[in-house]
């Protein structure tokens, strides 16, 4: 039986939706760990717990998100769905989880339903004329096409590398990059069946709502309009005719046009953003020679994903030039393949690399790692889809009793796919089992050394920080982060002259490190050196004016020294940066309570209550009750 025999024979929907039920169901039984997960001293404070632009959810805050950038990026439509998440569950995890493990179930469904329509559409191409393309479509699912499709989704849903953006809440954006750029890929395969009449139409008009609403998810589907021109290069097989080309390219003009839109935002972001010293120093040929690298990496990491980690260390140079040769290899036989027409190779082997593309070119501008399981999310469609194909190949070409064989080894790979997965899910349950597995790991990895000795603090355990720092310095005493988060240990610990001289040595590392020079204006204020704390504020403050704790901190130490005026006006402006700190509205209320301006003190201990603020709420007593 060939792929093209079994083409003539349609088989019941119900087949379809059946296996998206079975899917589904054991996604979401493997998956469920996540539900108990707490957030994570890692991003979660940033993006959810802290993050002035979500809160509260109203017309105005909305906004914001989509009028601002954030943290490096513009993400407003991840923003949006955290303040929904934090106006339903507010600091219970639980929800926060909920909605990301949802949105993976769904993604796993439309990479089934989209893997279909390509497999269909590879083998049988049609462009425009038919009035109910989505029936068109359905019609030609037949069973070997099916159960490809099946194979790539549970690929997809089933593999290890997901598990960061499923279990780490901050990853939202990846999450729903996906499902409105799977979306849109399927909205327009169905315009493209049903190009020039009123249901392709409307199928365009979802295509590009969905794919503004992924650009404005992660600036990442910006890429996007590159895709759609593959697909008709590569699956439609357009002639090679100016006048359908022109009408081709005519399409994609509002995609292009919400790419720019996105991008320049994009760059708006990372403009003027403090560069902090590198953690490894590359030579020319080493920069080079990295998106081979991260290409083959994750690449690899689909094939045999051992040893995921959230911090990844750089590569030795003899990997660099070997991963050279791999995507060189990989490339050659697509070029092959694609002058045999198998023109899906090509297609899937280019999404693969084109939304691994920006975090290779962002990575320095923004900040961002050089390389994280999450980043992989999408691209791995591409990767699942040439599983999915693999099995289909086989099973259209294979003898019955090879297929059996085939079919077996393919169920025992997705099974050993999903153990791997049921196993790493734990190991994002809290920052200090996250960090500790890192670095178990990956010994050799500065940052989980450091993000291990943070958690470590942060949780009240400042003497079990201090052995992972060390580690770290060790490893790289040029790096000024781990000073850093060494002092905030001994700070714990209230040895806080060692605490400064470490404050200290991380400011001669890096002088724009503006959470050193807030923290030990923190220390300095500990030991009533007001002055000289409020120099260290002043300081942060000069490298980036819309740095919240520096202005909070200076504002407390203001008041102690006596300079209740200053201080309000310090509170004032922090409250500007930031507006839902409730802290700042509770000091801001004792200073009017201190000037007998008792109805000012209300006002701000309302607000400071409104926003959570146990101490506020007993200050008002009855009174906010009422309300």
């Amino acid at each position: 039986m060939t792929l093209d025999s079994t083409a003539s024979a349609p088989i019941q929907p119900r087949m379809v939706w059946g296996l998206i039920a079975l899917l589904l169901v054991v996604t979401g039984i493997i998956y469920s760990g996540v539900l108990g997960h707490e957030f994570l001293i890692y991003d979660d404070d940033t993006y959810v717990l802290q993050n002035p632009l979500i809160h509260p959810l109203n017309p105005a805050s909305v906004l914001r998100m989509f009028t601002r950038t954030y943290f490096r990026s513009y993400t407003p439509l991840a923003h949006l769905s955290h303040a929904i998440d934090f106006e339903l569950w507010g600091r219970d995890p639980f929800g926060h989880h909920l909605t990301s493990y949802l949105l993976h179930l769904v993604n796993t469904a439309l990479v089934f339903l989209l893997s279909c329509a390509v497999f269909i559409l590879w083998k049988q191409p049609k462009a425009g004329g038919i009035q109910t393309p989505w029936s068109y479509l359905l019609e030609r699912m037949t069973p070997t096409i099916i159960f490809g499709a099946f194979a790539s989704a549970t690929f997809f849903s089933l593999h290890p590398l997901r598990v960061e953006s499923v279990a780490w809440i901050s990853d939202r954006k990846d999450l729903l990059m996906t499902f409105f750029i799977l979306l849109s890929a399927g909205a327009y395969l169905l315009y493209s069946v049903g190009y020039d009449t009123p249901e392709g139409r409307r199928w365009y008009l979802v295509a590009f709502a969905s794919a503004l609403l992924a650009m404005l998810s992660k600036t990442v589907a910006s890429m996007f309009p590159v895709v759609l021109v593959m697909m008709d290069a590569f699956l439609f097989r357009h002639p090679h005719n100016r006048e359908v080309w022109s009408r081709l390219l005519r399409e994609k003009i509002p995609f292009v046009l919400g790419s720019v839109f996105v991008g320049a935002f994009s760059l708006i972001a990372v403009t003027g953003i403090l560069r902090h010293p590198k953690l490894y120093e590359r030579t020319t040929l080493e920069e080079v020679l990295l998106p081979v690298y991260t290409w083959t990496f994750y690449f690899l990491k689909n094939l045999w994903p051992t040893g995921l980690t959230p911090v990844y260390v750089h590569p030795p140079f003899a990997e660099l030039v070997l991963s050279l040769l791999f995507v060189g290899i990989i490339t050659v036989v697509c070029l092959l393949l694609l002058k045999r027409n198998a023109h899906f190779w090509f297609l899937a082997w280019g999404f693969y690399l084109l939304f691994l593309l920006p975090t290779i070119l962002g990575r320095e501008r923004a900040g961002i790692q050089p390389w994280a399981d999450r980043y992989s999310y999408l691209p791995s469609v591409a990767l699942a889809m040439l599983f999915g194909a693999g099995v289909m190949w086989v099973w259209s070409i294979a003898k019955p009793k090879l297929r059996l064989a085939g079919g077996a080894l393919s169920l025992v790979l997705l099974g050993l796919l999903g153990f791997l997965t049921v196993r790493q899910i734990p190991v994002w349950h809290d920052t200090v089992t996250l960090f500790r597995y890192a670095v178990a790991t990956n010994p050799s990895a500065i940052m989980a050394h450091t993000n291990l000795g943070l958690a470590l603090a942060a949780t009240g355990k400042p003497d079990e920080a201090i052995p992972p720092l060390e580690k770290a310095i060790a490893l790289n005493d040029r790096y000024a982060g781990s000073y850093e988060v060494m002092a905030l240990a001994f700070d714990k610990k209230r040895e806080h002259e060692k605490a400064i001289d470490l404050y200290r040595k991380a400011i001669s590392l890096d002088t724009n490190f503006i959470e050193a020079y807030s923290n030990l204006g923190n220390t300095l204020m500990a030991l009533e050196r007001y002055d000289d704390a409020i120099q260290e504020y002043l300081a942060a403050i000069r490298k980036d004016p819309e740095f919240f704790d520096a202005y909070y901190n200076m504002g407390i130490a203001q008041y102690r020294k006596g300079e209740a005026s200053v201080a309000m006006e310090v509170f004032r402006r922090a409250a500007a940066i930031n507006p839902i700190n409730s802290d700042t509205y509770l000091n801001m209320g004792i200073i009017y309570s201190d000037w007998g301006d008792e109805d000012a003190a209300f006002a701000q201990y309302q607000k400071a209550a409104d926003l959570g603020n146990a101490q506020a709420r007993e200050l008002l007593g009855p009174r906010f009750r009422r309300k």
